[in-house]
């Protein structure tokens, strides 16, 4: 007898969350790769440095899924780079809370700057898997 296989309903729902860590990801990837106002703006003005590095590292925890099968090498190294250059981003030392100027000042911190650009580059990187995510979320 055949050793049984993942059931079809865990598969699905496995599935299911690595779409929906993958779409968060994605949009905090957005948000990254935008100008400090912008990058305020989206984030409502609330603890925007904290939060936004916080979103970024828990959704790389997305290549631990068995759905992570579907993306390639080069995308996996990607985010576990981005992930890895995060680190370069003071944590107790940015202003956090819900002021404007607190917020931009945190996210005008220089360590923020290339982060940017990496987050440009892996987008286009993420770009079939991104598509690929749309079309599973629309069917749902």
């Amino acid at each position: 007898m055949d050793p049984t296989p993942i059931s079809t309903g865990k598969q699905i729902r496995e599935r299911g969350e690595f779409e929906n860590c993958y779409y968060n990801f994605v949009e905090a990837l957005q948000v990254l790769a935008q100008d400090a106002p912008t990058q305020c703006e989206m984030m409502d003005n609330h603890n925007v440095a904290w939060e936004l590095k916080d979103d970024l590292l828990r959704g790389a925890q997305l290549v631990n899924y068995p759905s992570s099968s579907r993306l390639t090498p080069e995308q996996k190294r990607g985010i576990l780079d981005l992930a890895a250059a995060l680190e370069s981003v003071p944590s107790g030392d940015l202003p956090a809370g819900l002021n404007p100027n607190d917020n931009l000042v945190a996210m005008n911190h220089p360590s923020w700057k290339p982060l940017r650009k990496q987050a440009t580059r892996l987008l286009i990187l993420l770009k079939p898997a991104t598509e690929e995510c749309k079309r599973y979320l629309s069917k749902r």
